[in-house]
């Protein structure tokens, strides 16, 4: 499986991202960052997205190989950039489905530590 057309996204505490096609189709790729110690933290997320997808919850799972989770890419915008320029239907509707999904994952006992910065 070879991701083609990489290039950096993003990145977080422990993780970088990059976007590229696999098929024909834009995918996200998700590593360890270099400079991180954490261990095993991309391997977690990926057992957590495969069980999430199984809920509608998250981008769709593609694989899990050699510390590199490859995920369907999402493309949209930053959310405070939505909010900017949205409908106040389009808002509800988007915070409904947000906490929606909240809502599932408290159901499903899985805590998002992320989720106290959401705009992040």
């Amino acid at each position: 499986m070879k991701v083609e057309k990489k290039e950096y996204f993003a990145h977080g505490k422990r993780g970088v991202i990059h976007t590229g096609f696999l098929n024909g189709k834009k995918v996200a790729v998700k590593s360890k960052r270099e400079s991180s110690e954490a261990k095993g933290r991309i391997k977690n997320e990926a057992v957590f997205l495969k069980k999430l997808n199984k809920h509608g919850i998250g981008p769709t799972f593609i694989s899990f190989k050699e510390n590199e989770l490859i995920y369907e890419f999402v493309k949209g915008r930053f959310i405070m950039d939505f909010f900017e320029k949205a409908s106040k239907k389009d808002i509800r509707e988007v915070i409904k489905n947000v906490l929606t999904q909240c809502y599932k994952l408290d159901s499903l006992g899985i805590n998002k530590e992320e989720m106290h910065h959401p705009v992040k």
